[in-house]
């Protein structure tokens, strides 16, 4: 098996209540594989990658409050 090296892309949903403007979700992506795990470990248990590899800043998954609001609404009518 080859040496293989990689970084984990950290799930985020967009807010205005932080500094950041970035909440961090508990998910996060094998960039080799894209394997998601629920948290950041030294080797990806899918590929076998290790994780230690530097993510480049915009190496982020920004997930949509769309359903959110969409119950919300249909809980108004």
């Amino acid at each position: 098996m080859a040496n293989l090296h990689a970084y984990w892309i950290h799930h985020a949903r967009k807010t205005e209540s932080t500094v950041t403007g970035y909440i961090f979700l508990p998910k996060c992506d094998c960039s080799n594989c894209g394997y998601t795990s629920t948290m950041e470990k030294s080797v990806c248990p899918s590929c076998g990658a290790a994780m230690d590899r530097t993510a480049p800043k915009d190496a982020m998954v920004v997930e949509d409050d769309d359903k959110k609001e969409e119950k919300k609404e249909e809980e108004k009518k």
